[in-house]
């Protein structure tokens, strides 16, 4: 179990820096507490990780804006993996319950009740997110094997 062992000033660092509002010193102070490992707890955790992850980031340049692009980075991929899921649970709704009668969507701004465009607008935004999620996937792997890479090679 990993319980919690923050103290304010810590746990106020860490959400600055999610935020994307810390300064220069200030993520110089977050760093070297979360370098200790009596500090616990899941939040010091994740800004571990997204700390190293930014520490060894492929375009990372001696701009310490640089570090705070990531956690917006990281919140993008989860608002688009949120959308993909919305989106599957719409359409699981829509094709997996009892079949409906009436179908609507609005194209070009006019209504349509027209179940062939109705599909095909529907199957259009399907391949688009799909092809969004793939993306999202090869970055997501490229980031995580640049990472390992990474560690691997501090361990020699």
């Amino acid at each position: 179990m990993n319980q919690e062992n923050m103290t304010p000033e810590i746990r106020k660092l860490i959400q600055l820096y999610f935020e994307g509002l810390t300064s220069v010193e200030e993520e110089r102070r977050l760093r070297e507490a979360l370098a200790d490992p009596s500090v616990r707890g899941a939040k010091a955790d994740e800004a571990r990780a997204v700390m190293s992850f930014a520490a060894v980031s492929p375009d990372q340049s001696e701009s310490p804006t640089v570090s705070r692009r990531h956690p917006r980075h990281l919140s993008a991929l989860l608002s688009a993996a949120a959308s993909v899921a919305v989106v599957g649970l719409l359409c699981w709704n829509f094709f997996l319950r009892e079949p409906q009668t009436q179908y609507m969507a609005y194209i070009d701004g006019r209504s349509t009740e027209d179940p062939e465009q109705v599909m095909k607008l529907i199957n259009d935004d399907l391949s688009l997110l799909g092809e969004a999620s793939e993306d999202v996937a090869d970055e997501i792997d490229d980031n995580l094997s640049a990472f390992s890479s990474v560690i691997n090679n501090s361990e020699l």
